[in-house]
């Protein structure tokens, strides 16, 4: 489980991303969290009541339904069409992937072939120039500068998930390990 799903039986765009996520087959990576029983305790936290009598808090986070946790990056909150383009990036009213044969006038470079649909996750050409010798493809030459297609657009976010600055890990500092050495000198005499 990479995400957690706040969504509601009554709310039609909620029911939209459920069909998404079932047709993608993405059901394992995502916790469903309905949100349609809930009360307010004196604290001003929400407090979800689930089918099977347990209860859950609400992360403040979470103001609009459907909303998408995603535990992976930072604990993100995606909510409504992102959850969408999330779930199914292929899908983001970008069809430059799907051929279109080229009419009698257009001036149109060829494409690469793929059978995926999805450029088999390369950045650069999937093809080799055939008028290239091997010193122009040798880091003297200039090869890479024939390059045609960068597919990254101007909206992708490629994040690595790193902790927040403010992490402390669970290890063992200096004070602890000098306790240690103490007690243990402490213990022999």
């Amino acid at each position: 489980m990479t995400s957690v799903l706040y969504y509601s039986n009554f709310c039609e765009n909620s029911k939209e991303v459920i069909r998404v996520i079932s047709t993608n087959n993405k059901q394992s990576d995502v916790h469903f969290v309905c949100v349609d029983k809930r009360i307010k305790n004196g604290d001003d936290i929400i407090i979800m009541l689930n089918d099977n009598k347990t209860t859950m808090k609400l992360p403040r986070t979470i103001t609009m339904v459907p909303s998408l946790l995603l535990l992976n990056d930072s604990h993100k909150v995606l909510v409504g069409s992102s959850i969408i383009d999330h779930i199914n990036p292929g899908n983001r009213g970008n069809n430059n992937h799907i051929y279109s044969p080229p009419n009698e006038t257009s001036n149109v470079d060829p494409e690469c072939f793929d059978t995926t649909g999805k450029w088999c996750g390369i950045v650069s050409d999937t093809y080799s120039f055939w008028d290239q010798s091997d010193a122009e493809l040798s880091t003297d030459g200039d090869g890479g500068m024939r390059q045609s297609r960068y597919y990254a657009g101007l909206s992708d976010e490629y994040r690595i998930s790193t902790p927040e600055d403010t992490y402390n890990p669970d290890k063992i500092n200096d004070n602890d390990i000098d306790n240690a050495k103490r007690l243990r000198e402490d213990g022999y005499k």
